[in-house]
């Protein structure tokens, strides 16, 4: 009715019917079972008909639907059928839509003509063609020598090596001068700044634009080269004081960057400050990161001892450290300290974070930093 009224005609485009359950987090969880057997019952097929001609009787003309082959995973069950060649009688819904189209060719005025028109293809342009013509910045084609001297932070004043400061001194806790034993061997610093983290840190310095922001959902891009993966990464600025003040940029300021691969979850974070300080016996009391993950997105309000995680690291210690809370995790890590600045690098093998990679998938992280500046 209503598509009559504005006399347009009524079409569809559909990605398959299943049944899902938001909140389970494996594949063979109950009762993921039950819903992949509906979808493979000979009933799916008949409520996939009583669906079309629903659709016919409600006046409706083109109803695309795509095939979209895929295993049947905790995700959905999307796809027509599970793989390419399995057969029609194995797949109900994939049968039921050939059996539509087969009894019903066409069924509206103007759905077939006897004569066939030809029309003028569109160009064939490349991505980078079409980014000049969209207005957007053409990035080099991959493995191009024009990639080779694409620079991401080009137009950012490059940083001089910072030199070396010395070990921060020792607190004592109260009478009797008693050192706190417990804080674990400082790390070196870097005489000077890696080529690895130089980027990082001139963007911390002048961040570059953050286009690929959607409210409060950041895109983080497939790593094109497994040694660097970070080259090309989308980078992000911490803007959001939880408590406290922050004097200027030279005070606090950090960034962060993430990538990934079918291997592993890549993110590193950049944090600069003026006052550097490591005396007290919990980390998150001076100055560290804080990373939280929560590898499926579930967005619980509890920690799930599944595939939430809590990540803490101080400046100069020698190992990261798990909250009470958090699910365990094998993790590499790499950390850099420089003058007023420290880097922590992390490489998560995607099978500890419980997760499949894949163009798409969620996945929760809050980047926090603690600025103790007055011991």
């Amino acid at each position: 009715a209503l598509a009559s009224k504005f006399g347009v005609d009524l079409i569809a485009y559909e990605g398959g019917q299943h049944l899902i359950d938001d909140k389970t987090k494996r594949d063979d969880q109950h009762p993921n079972d039950l819903f992949y057997a509906a979808n493979r019952h000979p009933n799916m097929g008949v409520i996939y008909k009583r669906l079309f001609e629903g659709w016919k009787q409600a006046g409706g003309k083109m109803f695309v639907h795509f095939s979209s082959p895929r295993t049947y995973n905790r995700f959905g069950s999307k796809g027509t059928k599970e793989y390419i060649t399995q057969p029609d009688k194995e797949a109900p819904k994939h049968l039921a839509i050939e059996s539509f189209i087969k009894s019903n060719p066409c069924w509206w005025n103007g759905c077939s003509s006897p004569v066939t028109t030809r029309t003028q293809k569109p160009a064939v342009r490349t991505t980078t063609e079409l980014s000049v013509i969209n207005g957007d910045v053409p990035r080099p084609q991959p493995n191009t020598p024009d990639e080779k001297t694409d620079n991401m932070v080009a137009n950012i004043p490059q940083l001089s090596a910072p030199a070396t400061t010395p070990a921060p001194s020792t607190r004592a806790t109260g009478p009797g001068n008693n050192v706190i034993t417990n804080i674990p061997q400082l790390e070196p610093l870097a005489p000077q700044v890696s080529s690895w983290s130089r980027p990082i840190l001139v963007a911390l310095s002048n961040p570059p634009q953050e286009k690929y922001v959607f409210g409060n959902k950041a895109v983080s891009l497939r790593a094109r080269d497994p040694r660097d993966p970070f080259s090309q990464a989308s980078g992000y600025q911490l803007r959001t004081v939880a408590s406290g003040r922050i004097d200027g940029s030279r005070d606090l300021a950090a960034f962060w960057q993430s990538s990934w691969d079918s291997n592993n979850f890549y993110l590193r974070v950049a944090v600069g400050d003026d006052r550097l300080v490591r005396d007290s016996e919990f980390n998150w009391q001076d100055d560290s990161i804080e990373i939280f993950i929560d590898a499926d997105a579930s967005m619980g309000q509890q920690y799930d001892n599944y595939n939430d995680y809590h990540l803490l690291y101080r400046w100069r210690d020698r190992s990261l450290r798990l909250g009470k809370n958090s699910a365990m995790l094998a993790i590499a890590h790499q950390a850099e300290h420089i003058q007023g600045y420290y880097v922590l690098t992390l490489s998560i093998p995607w099978n500890s974070l419980h997760a499949r990679p894949r163009i798409g998938h969620r996945i929760g992280i809050d980047v926090h930093v603690n600025d103790d500046d007055d011991g």
